[in-house]
This record gives structure tokens, C-alpha cells and sequence, in this order.
């Protein structure tokens, strides 16, 4: 029988070897079929994988996974929890030593983007920005496409971009308590430099996992139920942090992305 491929985006954590060796070995286990990774050059190169039937598992972005959904008819499995939430949020930052402490500061300056089908590291924030008059046109801002949110984070801090685009994590705290951030992509990849926000969007629903119409349900089934029990086991959690940045995987809807259709549309 054909192997089947799980598909990523590019990111630091998931290394085509090391997915082979930790994760993929866990599911052809569970499934009793072999499975192999591959790890995309860009969102839309893994969008066309999937299309032309390459892959048939994939770890998808709110915005990818919108689109696959709209135009192949993938099947949502599981969606990730971070920081005890189905969701998460876009952000813009800049270096502390920068200068920009509001966005009227970002006038005429330098913007990384991750790519045009990122959530928190385009559309959101991007959308955030338009809807305060304050879009990159208005702004006459230059903008860059570094094509992951580590990249993104590095152009940053090396000073080739004056601000970034990239994901952020809010604890949860009580009502009239401003929100701690958990988690964001210049602290998740150890930026060399302090960074600060100066806008948050959202929140977006998480990343996901689905199948493509050619894996049959028996299979999807299996790996659905293996996938949300991977945080059970020491080896699946620290699995489940290091390649995808999240606690556990839950079941899904697809209603759940309602809002980010609408930010698309807009």
C-alpha cells in the first residue's frame, strides 16, 4: 500500500528528519500504514501538494486551511491548543531600541510579513491596520515577505525590517486585568534583541490537521483518535511542543473559521 505524506509548512520546529523520525513513525504505528513527511518551500507550495495528491495529511494555518477547505474539500480532524486556548493572535513588533512606540510610527519604515496566506503573520494585523486608516499604503510603508515567522523574526532583528508580523499567546486573566503574553514568535524563537508589541489582532482559531479526500474515513478516524491523545504520553507532548508549538490537539468545526473567512473577505 502506498505510504501516506504528512505536509508542513516551513518552521523551525519541523525538520523533515525529525518528523520522520518521532512523529511519522508514531502515526504509521498507530495506523498500521506507513507514513512520510514532507515539509513545504512556502504555504502555497503546500496548498498545490495537496492538490495534486502529493499529500494527504497536513498540518494547516487558519488562512491555508480555509482555502483547502473552499477549493480540495480537505476533512478537518483536530484543531492545536496553546496556552489553554483553541486560538491565538497576530501581532506587529518592533525591537525595543527602535524608536516606534505607535503605529503613526511606523510611517515610511520597513514591514516583514510571513506570507500573504498567514493569519497572525498577514492577514490579521495587516487587517488591523486598514481598519485604523493606517494600512501599509497609507502609512507609505515598504513591505517584505520572509515566508516564516522565524524569518520574519530574524529580518527583525538583524534590522533588514523595522517591524514584523508574527504570532502571539495571551494567558488567561481575570476580567479588567490586561492580558500577559504567554507566548509570541520572537520569544518562542529567542530573538538575540528585546521586542515589544504595538498592535495585537484577533483572536484567529488555531492550525489544524486534516486529510485529503483520498484517505478513507477508517484512517482519518484512527489518526483523529492517536492525535488527540499524543499530550498523554511524555514522548507525544514534548512531540506536539517542539514541531507545532502546541499543549494537545481537540476536535474541531469548521464553523469555528467563520471569522477568518471574514477577514479574508475583507
Amino acid at each position: 500500500m502506498k505510504p501516506l505524506v504528512f505536509g508542513t509548512i516551513p518552521s523551525a520546529g519541523s525538520s523533515r528528519g525529525a518528523l520522520r523520525e518521532h512523529l511519522c513513525w508514531l502515526l504509521t504505528g498507530a495506523i498500521g500504514r506507513d507514513v512520510h513527511a514532507v515539509v513545504a518551500d512556502s504555504y502555497g507550495d503546500l496548498l498545490a501538494r495537496i492538490g495534486d495528491g502529493e499529500i494527504e495529511i497536513a498540518w494547516l494555518p487558519p488562512v491555508l486551511y480555509v482555502k483547502a477547505e473552499e477549493t480540495l474539500f480537505v476533512r478537518l480532524l483536530v484543531a492545536g491548543v496553546r496556552a489553554h486556548a483553541a486560538h491565538f493572535h497576530g501581532a506587529l513588533f518592533t525591537r525595543k531600541d527602535s524608536g516606534i512606540l505607535t503605529l503613526e510610527d511606523l510611517r515610511n519604515k520597513r514591514i516583514a510579513w510571513v506570507d500573504r496566506l498567514s493569519a497572525a503573520g498577514y492577514v490579521f494585523p495587516r487587517l488591523a491596520l486598514r481598519q485604523r486608516g493606517l494600512g501599509p499604503e497609507a502609512l507609505g510603508a515598504s513591505e517584505i515577505f520572509a515566508g516564516s515567522h522565524a524569518a520574519v523574526v530574524e529580518a527583525v532583528t538583524r534590522g533588514d525590517a523595522d517591524a514584523g508580523a508574527t504570532f502571539v499567546n495571551f494567558a488567561a486573566a481575570p476580567l479588567g486585568v490586561p492580558a500577559r503574553i504567554a507566548n509570541a514568535g520572537w520569544l518562542a524563537l529567542r530573538s538575540a534583541v528585546p521586542m515589544e508589541m504595538i498592535l495585537s489582532a484577533g483572536p484567529i482559531p488555531s492550525d489544524v490537521i486534516v486529510t485529503a479526500q483520498s484517505v478513507d474515513d477508517a484512517t482519518a478516524d484512527k489518526l483523529s483518535d492517536v492525535l488527540m491523545r499524543l499530550h498523554l504520553h511524555a514522548r507525544g507532548a514534548k512531540m506536539l511542543k517542539s514541531f507545532f508549538g502546541v499543549e494537545w490537539l481537540e476536535p474541531a468545526l469548521p464553523a469555528r473559521y467563520d471569522a477568518v473567512r471574514k477577514a479574508i473577505e475583507q
